[in-house]
């Protein structure tokens, strides 16, 4: 960078280099290469160097089911965020359960694969990614943006397809199974 006009504070931009942490200096030298004229000087507090997550997968209106095994979670960082939280909610935020506390990340998109999805039933999940690191998890993190569902799955097994039932029987059987251990009450129609 030029050297600027005397005794007038300079500025100039620089790409942040990606070393995340949180006790850097900075330092401004002269470059003559000779020891006994070259000045320098160094900042005179550490300041912090963070990354940064957006999360896209899932960022509302989603719908997942319990016992899914391909669903996965999906995020940007910008810098090399690393360990990262992944936690999930089904109260809109209220209460988190960690997924996983040490999940290696890196700069760019990074996949988390949820498998399998847990044995939950809400229309107000939320995912939350962070850096869990005490210095930048509340700074660096990135939340659904609305909520998505988690349901369990009913599968009907019976009347079969093509199956001829006669009107009035009440020996033809209904039958079904569902994933997930949380409905309470079926309606039949």
């Amino acid at each position: 960078a030029a050297v600027g006009t005397d005794n007038v504070t300079q500025q100039v931009n620089w790409t942040i280099p990606d070393d995340i942490g949180v006790n850097h200096l900075v330092k401004v030298a002269t470059q003559f290469g000779n020891a006994t004229i070259d000045i320098n000087d160094t900042s005179n507090a550490t300041f912090r160097i963070r990354g940064a997550i957006i999360l896209t997968t899932p960022n509302g209106a989603d719908i997942w089911y319990v016992n899914d095994t391909t669903r996965q979670i999906i995020w940007s960082s910008t810098g090399t965020v690393t360990p990262v939280k992944i936690e999930y909610s089904v109260n809109n935020g209220d209460g988190w359960t960690v997924l996983n506390d040490t999940y290696v990340g890196a700069s760019g998109t990074n996949y988390y694969n949820w498998t399998p999805i847990p044995d939950e039933k809400s229309e107000a999940c939320r995912v939350k990614v962070s850096d869990n690191r005490t210095a930048f998890s509340t700074n660096v993190t990135s939340t659904s943006n609305a909520n998505f569902s988690i349901r369990p799955i009913i599968s009907v097994s019976a009347p079969t397809a093509g199956q001829n039932i006669q009107v009035g029987s009440t020996v033809t059987p209904l039958r079904w199974s569902y994933s997930g251990s949380k409905l309470t009450t079926m309606n039949l129609y």
